[in-house]
């Protein structure tokens, strides 16, 4: 069905449709992946309208701000930056000799409770967090920003710009060859 809503095809569709699929079908790294790239798109989304630059310290508010998990144990935005430079960069849970000192290891289990577990006797520590809670941890942050944002006349406008940048898909209409924009 096609919509013209942003909030529908970039968010629900694109972004967390597909994290859902991957973890619906066990493809677990990629899921995790996903959501660390999601995170990067909300992090772009909540820049002031005069920046066009993602940096690290963007995305780290932004996680800081919106991914909370159930419990008391939660994850910082420094851990989930290094996580995600991990995931992306080095498919691992590996950090970088450069982040060690400052933030603590990630792996994950598809799904435990409680949804983040420590190995405290690992150096660095090592954290244990669960998927399924990291995916419903992120969706939940989304929904949070967007209400914040849209709450905001001048954030709301700079996000609706934003959608206008991100990813379109085009279908060869099967008459004529020509191709047109494709909105799910």
């Amino acid at each position: 069905m096609q919509s013209e809503n942003p909030i529908h095809n970039v968010i629900q569709f694109q972004i967390k449709g597909g994290i859902r699929v991957c973890f619906e079908h066990k493809h677990f790294s990629s899921a995790v992946k996903l959501i660390y790239a999601g995170m990067d798109t909300m992090a772009y989304l909540s820049l002031p309208p005069e920046r066009i630059t993602v940096k690290s310290s963007h995305f780290v508010k932004w996680a800081e701000t919106y991914v909370r998990f159930p419990g008391a144990m939660q994850l910082s935005g420094q851990d989930l930056y290094a996580a995600r430079n991990s995931a992306l960069h080095t498919h691992s849970a590996h950090i970088s000799k450069h982040d060690k000192d400052r933030r603590r290891s990630i792996e994950y289990a598809d799904n435990m409770e409680p949804p983040i577990r420590i190995s405290p006797n690992s150096s660095p520590p090592l954290l244990l967090v669960s998927i399924r809670h990291l995916m419903t941890a992120f969706f939940d942050g989304v929904d949070r920003f967007l209400i914040d944002a849209y709450n905001d006349p001048v954030k709301a406008a700079a996000i609706e710009k934003r959608f206008a940048e991100t990813f379109h898909y085009y279908v060869a209409d099967p008459e004529t060859g020509d191709f047109v924009s494709y909105t799910p």
